[in-house]
């Protein structure tokens, strides 16, 4: 490990006031919830020893303790999870940051498309690790590594997914990525907010040949009438005195990601801890 990540995504004056006139506490207080977030102790560049599955398995058929074949087994385990931990704190920040900059830059189109990114990416994180999380809590608490050996093979299935998982055409059942909306649904069954789901769609039409992103461009007059013309005036930059509906969903959305992905991660610490004092 080398020098710790110290990178923050501030936001300028004029979004974190835009911030303070939000409805909601995820882009009301975004930039705290960011700050949160990269304040991780995370190293900047890491090395993990990977070991292919053919080649642990015959590691450990040489092994006749329990206990060492338990270190062996569960030492792999904890290295690919700690690994996934680093990877996806640094694509997160990749992708975090940059949409601050967006948002600094008044180009909240490009900044709303990488909230969706940011959410996607955190909400399968939070999925994978809570059940890595309650996984070794609960076998920790009955197993005996001087007495038995204990393998987690859907676990290693997970964690295969994390860290090599794809939707392109892979035959191999392991490597394939769940869809990120059966994700999404799952978590959204927890939000009694009914928050996760609405900011998603909406950044989602953002992202997609929509209004919602036309509408970044359009200046509409104050006053319309259904019955008469009116002069929408077309844009590069529009200026408005108070956060629009597309604003307010991207402070919230890279919000709910920061707090996700910090959970997510301390999921990961919270399981690396109960490996080491009950494996290794």
């Amino acid at each position: 490990m080398k020098n710790n990540v110290n990178r923050r995504a501030y936001l300028n004056s004029k979004i974190r006031e835009a911030a303070s006139k939000c409805s909601h506490p995820f882009a009301r207080d975004c930039t705290g919830m960011l700050e949160a977030f990269f304040l991780l102790s995370i190293p900047s560049s890491y090395e993990w020893k990977f070991t292919p599955t053919t080649k642990l398995i015959k590691k450990l058929s040489n092994i006749h303790k329990n206990d060492e074949w338990n270190k062996i087994y569960w030492r792999d385990l904890a290295e690919n999870l700690q690994a996934f931990s680093v990877v996806t704190y640094h694509r997160q920040i990749g992708i975090i940051a940059p949409a601050s900059r967006a948002l600094n830059s008044n180009e909240l189109l490009a900044a709303a498309v990488l909230a969706r990114a940011a959410i996607e990416l955190s909400a399968w994180s939070l999925y994978s690790t809570n059940i890595i999380r309650n996984a070794v809590l609960n076998m920790a608490k009955k197993c005996d590594p001087l007495i038995n050996r204990y393998t987690a093979d859907a676990l290693q299935t997970l964690l295969v997914k994390m860290l090599w998982g794809t939707r392109l055409g892979h035959e191999n059942s392991e490597l394939k990525q769940l869809n990120i909306l059966t994700v999404l649904d799952k978590l959204s069954k927890h939000d009694k907010e009914n928050f996760l789901l609405p900011t998603y769609n909406l950044l989602c039409e953002a992202a997609h040949p929509n209004v919602i992103g036309n509408n970044e461009y359009l200046e509409y007059p104050e006053n319309q009438s259904e019955n008469d013309s009116f002069t929408i005036r077309i844009s590069k930059s529009p200026t408005r005195s108070k956060p629009n509906e597309l604003l307010e969903h991207t402070l919230g959305g890279l919000g709910w990601a920061a707090v996700c992905q910090r959970n997510a991660m301390l999921q990961i610490r919270e399981s690396l801890e109960t490996i080491g004092e009950k494996f290794l």
